[in-house]
C-alpha cells in the first residue's frame, strides 16, 4: 500500500513543486547501478513555466474545467495523500528544486522507490516541513523519530512508522533523509542506508556508468534538434528487470494465486525468448519549445546479434515507402506504418508456440499437418502464403460515435509482394474453406471471411461446434497419426478443453470482424462494415494524407532531421480523438468500464483499492464540460522510428 503512495508522491512533486535549485551531485551519479527505472527533471521552475505554455496547461486554467480540477484534487487527497497525512498544499510548501526518482532492485533485497529533491541549502525549511508533517501524522497514530545517522554524517534521518490498520494490514514506513542540499524519501531501510552512504560521498558503481545508460543518453543527445541545450526531462528503464521488480512489489501486497494449468506467464515467456536482449530504453523530453508542444527522443538499446526468438521477430526494416493509401479512413484517430519482416516472424514462432502449449516440436507438427491433412485442403503455409507477403504493415484506429465501451474500431493491412494477390486469395480459400466455423461473404465485389455466430441452443450442439472448430489445428491422431497434445478433442475427447480451444480459434476472426484480400493487401478488421466501406471504390473521402495537419508534421519532422532518409515506422495521431473515448466514459459515469490505455492509467493513479475491488465510479464525470468545448486544446502528434546498429531510435513531436 505504502509503495503505491510513494509512486503518487513522486508524480505530485513533478506537477506542483515550484522552486528550483541544482543538486551538487548529478542524480545519475547519486543513483546506483541497481536502478531499474529512473527519471530526472533538471528544473522544476522550467517545468512549471513550460507546462503553463502548453495547450494542456492552458486547458487546466480554463474556467469550465475548474470544478473538475477541484474534484480531481479532492479524489487524490481522499484516496492517497491523506493516508500519509499530506495534502497538496503541504507539498506546495516544500522548498523543492530539481527532482529525480527511481526504482531500485538490489540483489537479495526488496525493491523500493527513492525520490530525491534538490533543496540547495534550504534544509532548515525542509526540516520545518517534516515537523509539520509529523504533527499531522501524530493524530493518526503514526510514530516519528529523528536523529543524525552518526557523528561524521551530514545526513539527518527521520522515520514515520505507520500502524497496521484494516486498510493498511502490513503497516509501513517512510524514511526522509535531509542534507544541506537534498531531501531523499524512500520506503525501505536498506535503501535509506544505501543513500546515506552515497550522500556522504560513496558514489561507487553509479547508474551513469552502466553501458546501456551511457549508450542511450549519448545517442538521444547526439546531433539532436529536438531539445534545448539542457533537456528538461531524462528517463531510463531496463524493461524486464523493471517488470520483475514491480511484480515482486505487487506479489507482496496480494495473496499469491497459483497459476492454472495451461496459463501462460507473459514475463517468463518474453524473458525466455530474448527480451532480455533489450538492455535498456530511455530518452529526453522538452515541453513548449520552438518545435511544438512536446518534443522527445527515445532509444531502445538492443545491440545485435539477436539470439532469442521473440526479439528476432522484431526485425524491423528501414524503408522509404511511407506513401499513404487511398483507403485510409479520414476519421482515423491514429495510423501507424511499419516495415516488418514476415519471414523472420514466421520462422521464430515455433519456439514460442511450443513454449505456450508446453510441448516441444508441436509447431512443426501443426505445419506438417496442414500439408498432409486428408480431411481438408492441404496447404504449405510458408510457401503458399508467408513467402508472398510484403514488409509494409498499416494499422489504423478510430472510435464509433456515440462513444461507448464498444466504440473501438481498427483496420490492419499487410501489403503483398507485387502481383501476388490472386495467389494469396487462393491460399486463404484453401486455409479457411475447410474451417466449418468460417463463412465466406461477397460484398461490393470482394470476398470477406468471417466467423459464424456461435450456436448456443444446446450444450450438445455447442460441444459439436467446438469439435468442428478445433479442426483449425488439423491432423492430430485423426489424419496423420501425429499426436498434438493441445488438440484435446482428437486425442482425449475432453469437451471442456476442446470448447476453450475452439473459442480461441474463433476469436481470431473477431465477433463482427472480417478478413479479406484487396488492393494488394491482406486486411483484417474488428468490424466488417467499416472495412467494406473503406474498400468501397464508390465511397470517396478526403484522404488523411492530404490534410494540413499531416503535412505540417511531415515538414516539422524533416526540419528536425527525423523524417529524412529511410526509417521503419511512422505514426500520426489526432490526440483529441484518442482522448475523447476515455473522457466521454468518465462523463457517462463508466470510468470503471474503460478499457483504453488512458482509462487504465487514470484508474491506477487515483482509485483507492476499495473502489478498484468494487468497480465503484471514482470521479464525478458530470463536472466535465462537453468534449467539443475543449477539443481545440488537443493537437496532433507525429513519430518516426529508425533502425540503428544499437537498436531503435524513436523521435516525435506534438503540435497544436
Amino acid at each position: 500500500m505504502l509503495k503505491k503512495q510513494i509512486v503518487v508522491l513522486c508524480s505530485l512533486f513533478l506537477m506542483i513543486s515550484c522552486r528550483f535549485a541544482a543538486a551538487q551531485v548529478s542524480p545519475d551519479i547519486l543513483f546506483p547501478g541497481t536502478t531499474q527505472g529512473y527519471f530526472s527533471v533538471t528544473s522544476i521552475d522550467a517545468f512549471k513555466q513550460q507546462w503553463q505554455k502548453t495547450r494542456l496547461g492552458e486547458l487546466l486554467k480554463y474556467p469550465l474545467m475548474k470544478p473538475a480540477g477541484e474534484e480531481l484534487q479532492k479524489q487524490i487527497e481522499t484516496n492517497w495523500i491523506k493516508r500519509v497525512g499530506l495534502s497538496i498544499d503541504d507539498l506546495k510548501s516544500l522548498p523543492t528544486g530539481s527532482v529525480s526518482g527511481g526504482l531500485i532492485a538490489a540483489p537479495g533485497k526488496t525493491p523500493g522507490f527513492v525520490l530525491v529533491v534538490g533543496v540547495n541549502g534550504r534544509n532548515t525549511e525542509t526540516l520545518d516541513f517534516l515537523q509539520q508533517i509529523g504533527q499531522k501524522l501524530t493524530e493518526q497514530n503514526v510514530a516519528k523519530a529523528t536523529s543524525p545517522v552518526d557523528g561524521a554524517s551530514k545526513v539527518i534521518k527521520t522515520y514515520f512508522t505507520f500502524p497496521v490498520t484494516e486498510k493498511n494490514p502490513k503497516g509501513g514506513i517512510a524514511i526522509y533523509l535531509v542534507t544541506q542540499d537534498m531531501l531523499v524519501i524512500t520506503d525501505q531501510h536498506h535503501l535509506a542506508d544505501l543513500f546515506v552512504a552515497r550522500l556522504n560521498g560513496d558514489h561507487s558503481s553509479p547508474l551513469k556508468e552502466k553501458p546501456a545508460y551511457q549508450a542511450i543518453m549519448a545517442r538521444v543527445t547526439q546531433k539532436s534538434k529536438f531539445h534545448a541545450e539542457t533537456p528538461l526531462f531524462h528517463w531510463y528503464i531496463e524493461p524486464l528487470e523493471f517488470a520483475a521488480a514491480i511484480r515482486t512489489l505487487t506479489e507482496e501486497e496480494k495473496t499469491s494465486v497459483k497459476k492454472a494449468p495451461g496459463q501462460i506467464d507473459a514475463y517468463e515467456l518474453l524473458a525466455a525468448h530474448g527480451f532480455k536482449e533489450i538492455q535498456g530504453a530511455g530518452g529526453i523530453l522538452d515541453l513548449a519549445t520552438e518545435n511544438g508542444q512536446l518534443a522527445f527522443r527515445t532509444m531502445v538499446y538492443a545491440p545485435k546479434p539477436h539470439v532469442g526468438a521473440a526479439i528476432k521477430m522484431l526485425s524491423f526494416q528501414n524503408n522509404d515507402n511511407f506513401a499513404l493509401p487511398e483507403w485510409l479512413p479520414n476519421d482515423a484517430a491514429r495510423f501507424t506504418i511499419l516495415h516488418i519482416d514476415p519471414q523472420a516472424i514466421f520462422e521464430n514462432i515455433g519456439p514460442i508456440f511450443d513454449n505456450v502449449v508446453d510441448e516441444p516440436g508441436v509447431w512443426e507438427q501443426v505445419l506438417q499437418a496442414f500439408k498432409e491433412d486428408k480431411y481438408r485442403q492441404q496447404i504449405d503455409i510458408q510457401k503458399e502464403l508467408i513467402s508472398l507477403l510484403g514488409s509494409r504493415l498499416i494499422l489504423t484506429s478510430h472510435f464509433q460515435k456515440p462513444i461507448s465501451t464498444d466504440s473501438s474500431r481498427f483496420i490492419a493491412a499487410l501489403e503483398l509482394k507485387p502481383e501476388k494477390e490472386a495467389e494469396v486469395k487462393a491460399a486463404l480459400d484453401k486455409l479457411l474453406s475447410s474451417e466449418q466455423d468460417a463463412k465466406k461473404i461477397e460484398k461490393n465485389g470482394l470476398i470477406f471471411w468471417q466467423s459464424k455466430p456461435e450456436d448456443k441452443t444446446s450444450s450438445a450442439s455447442s460441444s459439436s461446434s467446438a469439435r468442428r472448430r478445433n479442426s483449425i489445428v488439423p491432423g492430430g491422431a485423426r489424419s496423420t497419426g501425429t499426436n498434438i497434445q493441445r488438440n484435446k478433442t482428437t486425442t482425449t475427447g475432453k469437451d471442456s478443453e476442446s470448447k476453450e480451444s475452439g473459442k480461441i480459434a474463433r476469436e481470431l476472426f473477431f465477433d463482427k470482424g472480417a478478413l479479406t484480400v484487396a488492393q494488394g493487401c491482406i486486411f483484417i478488421s474488428n468490424n466488417m462494415d467499416d472495412l467494406a466501406l473503406a474498400l468501397d471504390p464508390s465511397h470517396k473521402e478526403t484522404s488523411v494524407g492530404k490534410s494540413e495537419d499531416y503535412a505540417a508534421h511531415i515538414q516539422l519532422l524533416e526540419k528536425l532531421d527525423a523524417g529524412k532518409g529511410d526509417h521503419f515506422m511512422q505514426i500520426f495521431a489526432h490526440s483529441g480523438d484518442l482522448i475523447e473515448p476515455t473522457y466521454e466514459l468518465i462523463r457517462q459515469g463508466k470510468m470503471s468500464e474503460s478499457q483504453t490505455i488512458l482509462g487504465v492509467v487514470i484508474r491506477e493513479a487515483i482509485a483507492s483499492p476499495e473502489n478498484k475491488a468494487t468497480q465503484k465510479n471514482i470521479f464525478n464525470g458530470a463536472l466535465l464540460p462537453e468534449f467539443e468545448k475543449i477539443r481545440q486544446y488537443f493537437g496532433t502528434a507525429g513519430v518516426v522510428g529508425t533502425v540503428e546498429d544499437g537498436g531503435w531510435l524513436i523521435e516525435g513531436v506534438q503540435i497544436p
